[in-house]
């Protein structure tokens, strides 16, 4: 498995992402950050 390496401005689109889904939905926040941070492992 390759090891992805998270740029400043990648992880910085990921917060704001989940941060605006958590406005409305915590549970969906939570699930997208951890799709997208599991997939990219891949």
């Amino acid at each position: 498995m390759r090891r992805i390496r998270w740029t400043a401005p990648a992880a910085q689109d990921l917060y704001c992402i989940t941060r605006y889904i958590r406005r409305n939905n915590p549970e969906a926040a939570r699930d997208v950050a951890k799709t997208i941070t599991t997939d990219a492992k891949v």
